[in-house]
Parts: structure tokens; C-alpha cells; sequence
């Protein structure tokens, strides 16, 4: 099977800082490549050579510095992208999260007679609202990719023509169907953590991990930081403009706080691996990868808003969901960590759980499985072909 696929980097194939959506494509797609697949990730922007990457070939979508600006986007990039995209002459398509160079990866796969493949990477992705990306007025250009337009041009031409939506929860899978598009569930992937290295003797109670943007819920971090005084936190991520001073103010130069910054992937594991309780404060989270490492090491998690696949809810969950409410998640993170035994139960169940759901081999099977589906089914701009055996 030949797959292509466009991301915005290729950080995620390897070790690096990447997370979230990058992370997920680069896993699956460099397991594909070790199951035998032809792979090619597609980059828009590259500004370096075509090489290979843990067995996938990178190449760039369109040159940056090329294309009149205000206009180059249509005359040049998207033009671009598509052309590198019918060169790979895939058999399947595939891009991740809410993109404005997702319908183009849809109309490459239906030119060449393939299938696309388009998954989402929170519920937000199913909104149709702008992501309300702050700024000054410089940042117009990045308003325009994430306003209400942005997000209506994503679904109609990229989500509604795809072959198939994948979905990460039964959640997103209902919600596509109230809104007519064809879906399919395929499990986030994770790899098997590394061993724990070093010692650390600051290790915190409680980590949040992620950008610090309002989308991954800064300001109710910041109110939950200084509620729980006596409780320590680490806090691991880069910070984005789309943040209100204030509130980032507030919360790093809170005195139970250590910020630590964006850190490589194995030290961030390390760290959630030490800490008792990793916390997600997320207003709009799909299946949080974050949340999916802490419970590969082993460590439960509480949630202000996300309960992905009710998996936080229940006797036998892998932590505690807040429903949306603050106060009650203050409350729940002060009740798990004064109940050790409990913790550690939740965090067993966690491990089990993700060797038994998300390992590569079972998502790379997913994958292949709905692709064959996709291409035997003979759907709207897919032609049936013989499929590739690795």
C-alpha cells in the first residue's frame, strides 16, 4: 500500500518536542513504514532536501519563500501542494486536525482515483466556530486561518468530500453522523515508553502538560493553580500568542508552580511517569495525547471537561472528569491524591489499557482495515484497484 500524507512538520517522525496532531502522524505513519507500506509525508514549507525519516519519505508541498504575498496562498501554495500530492500517486490520503490544506488533500486523492482519509484531532474540529486565535492586528493572516469561514471551508470541502472521517472517540463518531458525514473510528497510537532515566528529586503532585494557549484551558489552570496553594505543579509546554497575558502571568509566577518549558518527549514522559497526577484543563478536548502518555507510565489523570469514551468515569476508570467545573475538579484532585492505593490501581488499569488499545500494531491494523474498506467499497472518488501487499 502507498500512503501520503501532509502535515505542517515533520518533527513527529522521531524524537522530539512536537506533540498532539504532529505526534500522531508521525508515529503512524513511520509504523506503517516498519509494516512495509510505501510512505511519503508531504510538508508544506520544507525548506530542506527530500529525505527519509524512519522509512518515510519527506518532500516539500510548496516553496515559502515563493508566491506574491496576500495572494500566494491561492496562485501558488494550494496549486503546489496539490501537484506534490498527485506526484506521491498514492493509495490512500491522509491528514490530521483542522486544516486549511485539507481540501486540497481531498481534491489530490480524488484526481488520482484514491481514497482520503481525514482525522480529527479534537471535537472542536466538528465546530463550526472560529478557534478565537488572539493577537494584534499583524496577526491577521493567522485570524483569517482559524475564523468561522476557515472552519466552514475545512468541513464542507474537506470533511464532506473526504472518503472517510476518522474518529478518535464514539463522541466524534456521533457527532458526525448527526451532521451527515461518513466515519470511522481509528485508536490514537502510542509507543511504548522509555525506560525511566536518572532520578529527580523535585518531582511535582500534579502535571500539566501542552501549549499554553486558551485553547488547552491556561486561564482555568491558572484559577485551579492558586486554588489548590498547597498542592505542587509542574508545567510542561511552549506558550502561544493565542493566551491573555494576564492569566500566564498568573499562573508561572504562582509559588506552586515550576515551569519547565517545552521539554523532548522522553524527559516529559519522565516527568509525568514521576508525578502523581496528571491534570488536563482542556475546554474542547478530543482524546488528549497527553493524556494517553501519562497512562502509558502509569500515572491517572484528571479532567475539567474531556472524558474520552467515558474512560474517566465509572468503577473501574483510569482517573476522575470534572464535568466542566472547576470547583469539582479542585475537589477531585485533592480526594485522589490523598488515596495512594487508589492511585496506583488507576494507574495499572491505565498501562493495561493502552497496551491493549493503542499499541502500533493494533492501530496500524485499524488503518490498513479501513483503507481496504475505503478502496473496496468503490466510495465517491475512490477507484477500486488492487491493493499493494507489503
Amino acid at each position: 500500500m502507498k500512503v501520503g500524507a501532509v502535515c505542517m512538520t515533520a518533527d513527529g517522525l522521531g524524537a522530539g518536542y512536537t506533540g498532539g496532531a504532529e505526534n500522531q502522524v508521525g508515529l503512524l505513519l513511520s509504523h506503517l513504514a516498519q509494516r512495509g507500506h510505501e510512505v511519503t509525508l508531504v510538508v508544506p514549507g520544507l525548506q530542506v532536501a527530500p529525505s527519509i525519516k524512519h522509512g518515510v519519505h519527506v518532500v516539500s508541498g510548496w516553496d515559502a519563500n515563493r508566491g506574491r504575498r496576500g495572494m500566494r496562498a491561492f496562485t501558488y501554495r494550494l496549486p503546489h501542494l496539490r501537484r506534490a500530492l498527485r506526484d506521491v500517486a498514492a493509495d490512500v490520503y491522509y491528514a490530521r486536525g483542522f486544516s486549511h490544506v485539507a481540501p486540497s488533500l481531498v481534491t489530490a486523492a480524488r484526481s488520482v482515483g484514491a481514497c482520503s482519509l481525514l482525522g480529527l484531532a479534537s471535537d472542536a474540529d466538528l465546530r463550526l466556530t472560529g478557534l478565537a486565535v488572539g493577537g494584534s492586528a499583524r496577526d491577521m493572516y493567522e485570524r483569517l486561518l482559524y475564523s468561522q469561514a476557515a472552519s466552514l471551508y475545512y468541513r464542507e470541502a474537506g470533511l464532506r468530500r473526504a472518503t472517510c472521517v476518522v474518529a478518535q472517540t464514539q463522541g466524534q463518531l456521533d457527532r458526525c453522523q448527526a451532521l451527515r458525514l461518513g466515519a470511522r473510528r481509528v485508536a490514537n497510537i502510542v509507543e511504548t515508553p522509555p525506560a525511566q532515566t536518572g532520578e529527580c528529586d523535585d518531582a511535582a503532585d500534579v502535571i500539566w502538560v501542552g501549549s499554553l494557549s486558551r485553547l488547552k484551558g491556561v486561564e482555568e489552570l491558572a484559577n485551579l493553580v492558586h486554588a489548590l496553594a498547597d498542592i505542587s505543579f509542574d508545567i510542561v509546554g511552549p506558550v502561544r500568542r493565542c493566551v491573555a497575558p494576564r492569566a500566564l502571568d498568573r499562573l508561572l509566577t504562582a509559588n506552586n508552580v515550576t515551569y519547565h518549558g517545552e521539554l523532548p518527549h522522553d524527559v516529559a514522559w519522565n516527568r509525568m511517569r514521576r508525578a502523581r497526577l496528571l491534570i488536563n484543563t482542556s475546554p474542547m478536548e478530543g482524546f488528549s495525547n497527553v493524556m494517553l502518555e501519562a497512562w502509558a507510565v502509569g500515572t491517572p489523570a484528571v479532567s475539567l471537561a474531556a472524558n474520552p469514551d467515558s474512560l474517566l468515569s465509572g468503577h473501574d476508570s483510569l482517573g476522575l472528569c470534572a464535568g466542566g467545573s472547576l470547583a469539582d475538579m479542585a475537589a477531585m484532585i485533592r480526594t485522589a491524591l490523598a488515596d495512594d492505593a487508589a492511585l496506583s490501581a488507576a494507574g495499572q488499569r491505565a498501562v493495561d489499557y493502552v497496551r491493549r488499545a493503542h499499541s502500533p500494531d493494533v492501530v496500524c491494523e485499524q488503518f490498513e482495515s479501513l483503507v481496504g474498506e475505503s478502496i473496496d467499497s468503490g466510495r465517491p472518488g475512490v477507484k477500486k484497484r488492487k491493493r499493494r501487499r507489503p
